[in-house]
């Protein structure tokens, strides 16, 4: 059962400092099973662009750890590189298949030199449990 769909970010990224989801959504985030992301890339430019993309998890929302180990074709550690000059997309889930603590966000990085990109993700969460179901989300935000 589709609990949210809504748009996390929306940034112009430059150089290589990590930047991270809203605190505001890292409740949100953690109370679900399954979530799904959609990355869009933009406005990319730079020598070798790439990003990294981390899904991180705590319990106090205050010490974060990476969930899981990086794995291919999975959500928790991501590399893609990036074209100078064109838009790219790709969709990523996190299945749910180790939960979360309670609070999840989101950490991504820019790779390469005299780097900048609009990143926007979208993501989607997905209630398999009553517990989550009753949550009673908006499916907005």
């Amino acid at each position: 059962m589709r609990l949210f769909n809504f748009l996390l970010f929306d940034e112009v990224m430059e150089g290589t400092p990590p930047y991270y989801s809203a605190p505001r959504f890292n409740d949100l985030l953690g109370a679900v099973d399954q979530l799904a992301f959609l990355l869009i890339a933009d406005q990319v430019s730079g020598t070798s662009p790439s990003y990294d993309f981390y899904l991180e998890e705590s319990a106090d929302n205050v010490s974060w750890t990476q969930k899981n180990g990086f794995a291919a074709g999975t959500i928790e550690d991501l590399a893609m590189s990036l074209t100078a000059g064109t838009a790219s997309s790709v969709t990523f889930r996190d299945a749910g298949t180790k939960p979360s603590l309670a609070f999840v966000r989101i950490k991504i990085s820019l790779g390469g030199s005299d780097n900048r990109a609009r990143l926007r993700i979208w993501v989607t969460g997905r209630a398999l449990t009553a517990h989550a179901k009753s949550l009673g989300a908006s499916g907005t935000c």
